[in-house]
């Protein structure tokens, strides 16, 4: 079938980015003058989105998506009601399963005939961890046509359509799907298939009045590291690296736009690894593009080199997973890291003018008063310029949930407990360590874009300081 031949048939599948609250963009708006804000999450989840829009254009589908469920819910019904064969949910985002409940409700109730698939990490986690008789029950419940079982579902989804629009024969035939039938659960072949490399650029001109100040972008696929409190990392998929020159078109094509000013590289570790940050580095420098970027760092990899490449590529901040102060803690957390790797990445990165978001953890199994005593006093010696402070998430399928016997953790209606510390006790360590720290900004009820935003309009630290204070003071959020 030729690529014309599928625009008449209209739109066969639709995607939905995401199905969670992006955040009140509105509560930090009048503080920056008024203007327009876009969530954390939602450059990253357009990105996201776009990616299967594109790959599915470039295996004669013909997609069509929204960004927001809970804000765009006129929209979906809208093209729902043009006619939809199916709808793919495939967000990397933490959600619940009351989440995809909800959604697929809201669509099976005013169009039953319209076949649903979800996917991603979150799925893929929630059946790993499922006995049979669970799936059932819980694949039931959630209740959509079939369930991706990858992290990366755009190869699977684009068979699934097919399938359903040329007659819905063969679907066994699509490898690492669930689906139940009359009851009983039924699963395809499992294993790797060809993976998304992201070798099509998205058309960014198509869809620039959904860009705003930033845009997200990634350098890689998947994350080639084991923290013992991930639950997002695939470990049966690849460690994979995008295409130098795919990046470059992405970059060409919203520089084009002339809106952007700043790329978020929404990698896991988008400076790993080392040989391949310097090309990427390089390729932005000789691109000389008309934006600034920022993304997640790992310290241990910023050397004298690395720093000057970052600020001559326009880099203006790095988000830091720290996650401790405590030495014992980070090899508990499997961070493959030492405490001074931490001092001289970021002093490099000071050094070049790079803002620096440091994020920690509190609460981890083995968690006590003396290392949450560490974790402040570095941060008052580190200094960085934001500090977000998080009690800990107890995750199931985590290396270290399947750790639980050995430190006494157990969970409990979201709630947890360990040897050391309780779920209830990491709130109140968070509020009491936030009282301790000086010297960097707080910034554990902010939004980081909002913060970077502010950060391209050329504001100081103190003027950045003062925005946050009055949002605190006006929503009567923060320290007690």
């Amino acid at each position: 079938m030729k690529r014309n031949e599928v625009l008449i048939l209209g739109t066969d599948c639709l995607l939905i980015g995401c199905i969670v609250p992006l955040g009140n963009e509105e509560a930090f708006k009048e503080l920056v003058g008024g203007k327009t804000t876009d969530s954390f999450f939602y450059p990253q989840i357009l990105y996201e989105t776009l990616n299967y829009v594109t790959y599915l254009e470039n295996c004669d589908r013909n997609p069509d998506y929204i960004v927001s469920f809970e804000k765009e819910k006129d929209l979906l019904d809208e093209k729902l009601a043009k006619g939809v064969k199916v709808v793919g949910i495939f967000t990397q985002f933490l959600s619940r399963i009351d989440d995809y409940i909800k959604v697929i409700r809201h669509i099976k109730t005013g169009y039953p005939d319209i076949k649903i698939a979800v996917g991603g990490s979150f799925i893929k986690n929630l059946i790993k961890k499922l006995s049979g008789r669970e799936r059932r029950i819980i694949l039931g419940k959630i209740d959509a046509d079939v369930y991706i079982y990858r992290y990366e579902c755009q190869v699977e989804f684009g068979k699934y359509v097919r399938y359903v629009r040329d007659g819905g024969e063969g679907l066994s035939e699509i490898p690492n799907i669930l689906w139940l039938e009359n009851g009983e659960l039924h699963t395809s072949t499992m294993g790797l298939i060809g993976g998304y490399e992201d070798s099509h650029a998205i058309c960014w001109d198509k869809y620039q009045n959904r860009v705003g100040g930033i845009a997200a972008l990634r350098s890689t696929i998947n994350c080639d590291f084991e923290c013992a409190f991930c639950a997002i990392k695939d470990d049966s998929e690849a460690f994979r690296k995008i295409g130098i020159g795919s990046i470059k078109d992405n970059l060409d094509g919203l520089a084009r736009l002339k809106q952007v000013k700043t790329i978020f590289y929404s990698d896991e570790t988008v400076n790993y690894p080392k040989d391949r940050f310097i090309d990427l580095l390089n390729m932005q420098i000789q691109g000389d593009y008309p934006f600034n970027w920022y993304g997640f760092l790992r310290c241990q990899y910023i050397d004298p080199e690395i720093a000057s490449l970052l600020e001559k590529s326009k880099c203006i901040g790095a988000i830091l997973g720290l996650e401790s102060g405590d030495a014992p803690m980070l090899e508990r957390m499997n961070k493959k890291v030492n405490i001074e790797e931490y001092r001289e990445g970021h002093r490099l990165l000071k050094k070049h003018g790079i803002f620096t978001f440091a994020l920690f953890v509190v609460g981890f199994p083995g968690e006590d008063e003396f290392t949450m005593k560490e974790t402040m006093d570095f941060i008052n010696d580190l200094k960085p310029d934001f500090y977000i402070l998080n009690p800990w998430t107890c995750e199931e399928g985590t290396t270290i949930y399947e750790q639980r016997s050995k430190y006494g953790l157990s969970m409990k209606n979201g709630k947890w407990r360990h040897d050391t510390m309780g779920s209830q006790m990491a709130d109140d360590a968070v509020m009491r360590m936030r009282k301790k720290i000086h010297g960097s900004i707080d910034a554990c009820d902010i939004d980081l874009s909002y913060i970077i935003q502010l950060l391209d309009d050329g504001y100081a630290l103190d003027q950045i300081r003062g925005f946050i204070d009055g949002y605190r003071q006006k929503a009567n959020v923060g320290i007690k």
